[in-house]
């Protein structure tokens, strides 16, 4: 069966536009949920609270060491010294976020206080840091 170039032409047009009604209002809810990540704002901490989350963590087999610089939490790959750091930016006293990114950290503490790790949230999954000094 032989097409003119006319019916080519309007099947691609239906595709087109069948593919950009999915898109479009298939993947709202995923474009507001993008939005609300980078629109995310921090709250300021005092530095001793700040302090209390210092220490390395373990991470899938990896040591992430946290400290306090100039006021921010940053975290750093300790295996790895060469690596950035990066801002732990916080979402309340408990909650931390990272800017530009789905990752979430929950606190942890050991029910006098004490930071004791954090669960890592992300679109992928759930992970748990452990503190481990």
């Amino acid at each position: 069966m032989k097409r003119s170039r006319g019916t080519i032409f309007l099947i691609a047009a239906l595709v087109a536009c069948c593919a950009w009604l999915a898109f479009y209002s298939g993947g709202a809810s995923v474009r507001s949920a993008e939005r609300a990540v980078l629109e995310r704002k921090p709250v300021a901490l005092p530095v001793d609270v700040l302090n209390r989350y210092s220490g390395d963590y373990e991470l899938a087999g990896d040591i992430v060491s946290v400290r306090v610089r100039n006021g921010k939490l940053l975290a750093r790959l300790h295996t790895t010294p060469a690596s950035p750091e990066i801002e732990l930016l916080a979402g309340s006293e408990t909650t931390f976020f990272i800017r530009d990114s789905d990752i979430d950290l929950l606190a942890t503490d050991d029910g006098s206080g004490h930071i004791t790790g954090f669960v890592l949230k992300q679109a992928s999954g759930e992970r748990i840091v452990r503190k481990i000094r």
